[in-house]
Parts: C-alpha cells; sequence; structure tokens
C-alpha cells in the first residue's frame, strides 16, 4: 500500500510540472520574456484589458498602473515567423500595437513601455 502511495505522489508531481509549463518539455519551442510597463502621470487611469499574443500563446492583465512593471513568458514552436500584439486600453480607448515579424530562430527579450497617449515604445534583444 505504501509503495503505491508513493507511486501516485510521483505521478501527481510529474503531471503537475507537466502543466505548469515545466522547462524540460518546451524544448522545441522558443521564449519570448515579454515585460510591460506603463509611463503615465499617477493622476491618469490604468491600462486596462492588456493582451499580449505570441503565436497561438496569449496572456491577460486586467490593469496595469503608473510605473507598474508586470511580465509573462509566452512560447511559441521553434521557426516561428510571425509577431507579437499587445491589445489594451487608455482612458477607455481601445487600441493595439504590434511588432515586427520575428525571422531569427531564438528566444527573445521583449520591452514594451506604453505612455499615457497608448504609443509603445520597444526594446527587443535576443537570448
Amino acid at each position: 500500500m505504501i509503495f503505491f502511495m508513493k507511486k501516485l505522489l510521483v505521478s501527481i508531481l510529474f503531471l503537475s510540472a507537466l502543466s505548469n509549463g515545466c522547462s524540460l518539455f518546451r524544448l522545441n519551442e522558443n521564449k519570448f520574456a515579454v515585460s510591460i510597463s506603463y509611463n503615465a502621470n499617477k493622476s491618469e487611469n490604468d491600462l486596462r484589458n492588456i493582451r499580449v499574443v505570441v503565436g497561438s500563446d496569449k496572456f491577460w492583465w486586467s490593469a496595469i498602473k503608473h510605473g507598474e512593471k508586470k511580465s509573462v513568458n509566452l512560447y511559441v514552436k521553434k521557426n516561428y515567423r510571425g509577431n507579437l500584439s499587445l491589445i489594451y486600453e487608455v482612458t477607455g480607448k481601445k487600441m493595439s500595437w504590434e511588432s515586427e515579424n520575428f525571422t531569427e530562430n531564438s528566444n527573445y527579450e521583449i520591452d514594451l513601455i506604453v505612455n499615457s497617449k497608448g504609443d509603445v515604445s520597444k526594446i527587443i534583444k535576443t537570448k
């Protein structure tokens, strides 16, 4: 009985790691480490309904406050030849931004800064 319980526990831990995106199982994918910050006056509204999408992987935040920075890792299959999309709201106005196409088979580090007008400045680095 104890042997069975240990085996069950190991199986549960393995499946948990698999479902949480353990990097061991991401050998055939490129990582996009995306960070987004909102550079606005403290009196202005938060950045809202932020969606970041690359390939079929996506992430959403309800809000980012002035001076706050949020980060997420998104994954796509190797040799991805698309772009990164950012969809968001500034003072109730829906906006979007798209990067240029990614052509290098690499991992990327992407820093996006949104100002109070909704303009996006970017820093994209390969790793």
